[in-house]
């Protein structure tokens, strides 16, 4: 049943990474974009590593070495998501310059 949930979180991570990669060859180039693509990118790191350790030899348990390496990834990832909510909530709450 781990299995399942590790699937599920990779295939949504790479669902987003989709959703940026085909704004983005559309010439939608906001910051916001940018930074979901990037955090996306950086969470699929851990979880594509937590199901490759669980398929390894010995499991997670013979591999606890790069857990903290797995878990610094996803806390940039999560922190690459936050900047783009500010980046979008900037983008969106901007005023627009008065037409003449």
């Amino acid at each position: 049943m781990e299995i399942i949930s590790l699937l599920a979180g990779i295939l949504y991570t790479l669902a987003v990474l989709g959703i940026c990669g085909f704004l983005l060859s559309r010439g939608l180039t906001h910051a916001f974009i940018l930074w979901f693509g990037i955090g996306a990118a950086l969470q699929a790191v851990p979880r594509i590593g937590f199901y490759v350790l669980q398929q390894a030899p010995g499991g997670v348990g013979a591999n606890l070495h790069w857990l903290p390496a797995f878990s610094v990834l996803g806390m940039l990832g999560a922190l690459c998501f936050v900047v783009g909510f500010v980046a979008l909530a900037a983008f969106l709450l901007r005023t627009k310059p008065p037409e003449v």
